[in-house]
């Protein structure tokens, strides 16, 4: 008994003598850490007090108050000037500031020591028209969002009102000429549009087409298979592959929710968007992959690598995991090896850049044998017309325009569509997911016009290049997409039936319209209406 007493006594010694080691080595720790973070918070603190010319700390919340307001400064400068945590914060500060003046910063970093280095060295640094510069109103709302951003202030931040022709403000937004092009393509997202510098968009789709696969992985979620493909130059697109050749066309049996993707109907959506100049569809490129190296070889999703075969013909096949179509039934298959399929770019991640989904307020029921309650109630658009948002002539006007794009590409699937939070309401709606269109030549769905004979509301912009295009002024829109979808790697994109039905369409989607304003004779300019877009 004595010696089990005895050696409590030595483990409860021995466990407090090295609880005390412990403490006392995390102690000199956290005082070492101290140091180091109270110094790197002075130097860099120097760096912003540098930028303006002066040793007066008062200088910098003046700074802050003239890019965020008085009530957002005070919020940023008490945590800047009381937590000595804050020198990651002061650090992208500064690499904030000396970029918006063109200064070299590339160097500027913290060591592990807690020093700060520094590369080439500052320039103009005395220049008190820096601090105009930077408050200049045509820059403010781009640094009001990069520091917010960079400080983690994602609710202050989305309290700001917007320029019109604001950016979207994403992490590490900064650009040069030597930025990969998506990274070009996400700086140049706008509050009305995805991309206004077409030349960039050329760019981009080129470097989808060549640049090398790093790793592919199943999109979680989705009816059918979706790939993402890691690029070389750090980009990532969303790859649908080829279910079957270009004359194969929907079955009339088929219901639309049931219908295959195709990876063409993707490709001609994107380049009809930009002739219609509604640039609300991300750049969506046509690329042939080996399968067997391209993706066999280079997945690291253990679940999309099992279900690669060989077919009895030698074909390498895989079918992943999805809703529809994911069985070795469905196999997709190279021919042996090639495949074609859609690129298309990854808008921002939702950590970067939130993104709000809604419910399109004519989604169909997805049923097959219930009827959604617009195609039962022939008054239906007067309750949408009373309904946030769509009680502003924009956000409805922007349905209209939706409901124009998909009855020309035969879309019956559009259930929802996204916005960027940052933008509010006052935005453009994103157009993802138009693989179920170009399914049938010969048919052309009028339910698909539902908003615009129901509502009677047609933009006027959007009718007159719908008039130029009828009348072939410059070229019908059956030559302008054969000329554009020459230039894609797959063309060609569309057959020759496709392309006519397009013509077709456009007559149908102007009768409908002449039709509106025959029967509301009486309030005829409520039925065209120019919104400035």
């Amino acid at each position: 008994m004595k010696f089990f007493s005895r050696l409590t006594w030595i483990s409860l010694l021995t466990f407090a003598i090295l609880s005390s080691v412990t403490l006392l080595f995390n102690g000199n720790r956290q005082i070492r850490q101290g140091r180091i973070v109270h110094c790197v918070n002075d130097r860099a603190l120097g760096v912003v007090r540098t930028y303006l010319n002066s040793t007066v700390d008062d200088d910098i919340p003046v700074l802050l108050r003239g890019i965020l307001g008085r009530s957002g400064s005070r919020v940023v400068w008490k945590k800047l000037s009381r937590d000595p945590t804050a020198a990651d914060s002061w650090i992208k500060i500064a690499h904030l500031l000396q970029k918006r003046r063109g200064y070299h910063s590339d160097g500027l970093a913290v060591t592990v020591e807690g020093n700060v280095s520094f590369g080439p060295p500052l320039v103009n640094h005395s220049d008190r028209d820096a601090l105009d510069e930077v408050l200049d109103p045509d820059k403010i709302d781009v640094m009001r969002h990069l520091l917010y951003e960079t400080l983690g202030y994602r609710n202050d931040r989305a309290k700001i009102r917007q320029r019109e022709d604001a950016p979207l403000i994403v992490k590490e937004r900064l650009v040069s000429d030597e930025s990969p092009s998506y990274v070009k393509f996400q700086a140049g997202i706008r509050r009305y549009s995805l991309y206004t510098n077409l030349s960039q968009v050329n760019e981009l789709l080129w470097d989808m087409a060549i640049e090398p696969i790093i790793d592919v992985i199943q999109v979680k979620g989705g009816t059918q298979i979706k790939l993402l493909f890691e690029l070389g130059d750090g980009n990532v697109a969303i790859f649908k592959p080829m279910r079957f050749s270009r004359d194969t066309e929907t079955l009339l049996n088929h219901f639309y929710f049931s219908d295959y993707e195709r990876h063409t109907a993707e490709i001609a959506a994107f380049h009809l968007d930009r002739i219609l100049d509604f640039r609300k569809v991300p750049p969506v490129t046509g690329r042939v992959v080996n399968v067997t190296r391209d993706i066999w070889h280079l997945t690291s999703d253990k679940t999309l690598k099992k279900t690669v075969f060989i077919s009895p013909v030698g074909s390498v096949c895989f079918f992943g995991k999805c809703s529809y179509y994911c069985d070795s039934n469905h196999a997709i298959c190279g021919r042996p090896e090639l495949l074609e399929g859609s690129m298309a770019v990854f808008i921002p991640e939702v950590e970067f850049a939130e993104r709000r989904k809604w419910r399109h307020p004519w989604k169909r029921s997805y049923s097959r044998k219930e009827r959604a309650q617009w195609e039962k109630d022939p008054d239906y658009c007067d309750k949408v017309r009373i309904t946030d948002p769509y009680n502003k002539t924009k956000h409805l006007l922007d349905i209209m325009d939706m409901a124009v794009f998909d009855f020309i590409t035969g879309n019956m699937d559009r259930h929802h569509y996204e916005t960027f939070i940052d933008f509010g309401n006052e935005t453009f709606p994103i157009l993802f997911d138009n693989g179920r269109g170009f399914g049938k030549t010969g048919h052309d769905e009028m339910s698909i016009l539902a908003p615009v004979y129901q509502c009677c509301l047609f933009r006027a912009s959007t009718l007159d290049k719908l008039l130029i295009l009828q009348t072939g002024k410059d070229k019908k829109l059956s030559q302008l997409m054969r000329e554009s979808l020459s230039s894609d790697p797959l063309a060609e994109v569309l057959t020759q039936r496709h392309l006519a039905a397009l013509d077709r369409r456009v007559e149908k989607i102007l009768s409908v319209v002449s039709r509106c304003i025959r029967e509301n004779k009486k309030r005829g300019p409520g039925v065209i209406i120019d919104d400035g877009f």
